[in-house]
């Protein structure tokens, strides 16, 4: 085989790797991306529960009966 023949075919040699390395990042894109999907929806089920929680403590806030001004600068422990 001349040297033009084997240059042909190791071009189409590494022609075949850089499509399976090419299918290979796609492949990995769409997994990161599914993961940075699963992340999102974790961090926004923790911010429902976050504000779920900040809601209940807000409302148990003001329901406290009325204290005078006195009382609440004096009081040590937060609200």
């Amino acid at each position: 085989m001349n040297k033009l023949a084997m240059a042909i075919q190791k071009r189409r040699e590494v022609k075949k790797q850089m499509a399976h390395v090419i299918e290979a990042i796609r492949v990995a894109a769409e997994e990161a991306k599914q993961f940075q999907e699963k992340i999102d929806l974790s961090l926004a089920e923790m911010v429902t529960v976050l504000k779920k929680k900040f809601d209940q403590q807000f409302h148990q806030l003001i329901q406290l009966p009325k204290m005078s001004k006195k009382t609440l600068l004096c009081s040590s422990s937060p609200i």
